[in-house]
């Protein structure tokens, strides 16, 4: 049987939202249907849940352009293995290799676009142009949202070949959490609250951590017993940890490093509120393409307040609490709710429990499918 090849910049071992969202594709669609070509060292080749992983350079800094590299090794496997579909995991650059290993083979190919990787070429002439022939020649265009397909469809891409395949949460497959796991994350990190929030995310600027710092600095001395527990790393730690110390919040928040999977999966269930109010990039360059990291507080029974904010209504439907990006008033008000009534908290966790159960794998991968089975 011949298979497909998904090629893709971002694959774990790396940590985000589209690399999560890639994997879980992969693992999703049978086994024998989808290899997949990732950075790494070039002489590995593991597989990893059925599915056959190459990794190999795909870039330099002594030739130009500097994914020369990647085209070379795609070219290569496309040849030998005789892939009869590609899959471009982003739009630049993966996608220009896979354009002219699609011209070179006849192999079809489809694309993955997320967000930056679209916002990024409008910037652009050259790289504008360049994207509108890569999208004009896939088989199908396939986004984690309304928002980034709306994105693709302003290059001029023909609406009915852009389709939207959400992200989705497989709780059948979470670790339960026990009352032993959950006394040993609270002392570990010492929460010790009844009302938890949590924000899970890489610390930059756009994702908001100030702005629930300031506004819960405003509200503690009419809430007391709640804590706040920021996961991630980035740029922006230094700077959030200024401000914890200026505000004086040091005994109600709680910021770690990224942990592992299981003590994360045990912080999600101890929340009772996921805060995650994303700002709009001023330079135009990045977004919050989906934000599967929502879903997951969802699966949780996690109150979630969320930004109306690029592809985020997407994620949350109408299971959140959402705000104005920016509004520090709409964030404040949302937080002194959700702290403060369970009830409207329920009400929130039941609308994410409606969600998360009609939204499967079986169901997006669909379209994937159907056109992975159509040409192997």
């Amino acid at each position: 049987m011949r298979k497909s090849l998904l090629i893709t910049l971002q694959f774990p071992p790396q940590i985000g939202g589209v690399q999560t969202y890639l994997s879980e594709i992969t693992r999703h669609v049978p086994s024998e249907w989808v290899d997949v070509l990732a950075p790494g060292d070039m002489k590995q080749e593991v597989v990893e849940d059925g599915v056959r992983i190459t990794r190999a350079t795909f870039t330099t800094k002594i030739l130009w352009p500097r994914w020369i590299p990647v085209l070379f090794r795609l070219f290569a496997l496309t040849f030998q293995r005789k892939y009869s579909l590609l899959i471009a995991g982003q739009v630049l650059p993966v996608g220009i290799a896979v354009f002219i290993v699609s011209r070179l083979t006849k192999v079809p190919y489809i694309i993955f676009a997320h967000g930056m990787d679209v916002l990024i070429p409008l910037k652009s002439t050259r790289k504008r142009s360049i994207s509108q022939r890569i999208f004009k020649n896939a088989e199908r265009i396939f986004c984690p949202s309304e928002y980034s397909r709306q994105l693709v469809i302003s290059l001029g891409v023909d609406e009915t070949r852009c389709k939207v395949l959400h992200p989705c949460i497989d709780a059948s497959s979470m670790i339960r959490v026990t009352d032993d796991m959950r006394k040993s994350v609270r002392s570990r990190f010492g929460i010790r609250a009844d009302t938890v929030l949590l924000t899970v995310a890489r610390l930059v600027k756009r994702k908001g951590h100030m702005s629930v710092l300031q506004a819960l600095a405003g509200i503690r001395s009419e809430i007391p017993d709640f804590q706040y527990v920021i996961v991630g790393d980035g740029p922006m730690a230094e700077a959030i940890d200024a401000e914890i110390i200026r505000l004086r919040l040091g005994d109600i928040v709680i910021r770690t490093s990224l942990v592992d999977p299981p003590t994360l999966n045990v912080l999600y269930d101890i929340a009772d509120v996921f805060v995650l109010p994303v700002l709009p990039d001023p330079a135009g360059e990045d977004v919050e393409g989906f934000g599967i990291v929502y879903q997951e507080a969802l699966v949780h029974d996690a109150a979630v307040i969320a930004s109306d904010c690029g592809g985020v209504p997407d994620a949350v439907g109408d299971t959140a609490r959402l705000i104005n990006p920016g509004n520090m008033g709409q964030l404040t008000e949302a937080l002194k709710l959700l702290i403060t009534d369970p009830v409207e908290r329920e009400l929130l966790v039941q609308r994410g429990r409606r969600l998360i159960a009609q939204r499967t794998w079986e169901h997006e991968l669909l379209p994937l499918t159907e056109i992975i089975r159509r040409t192997i």
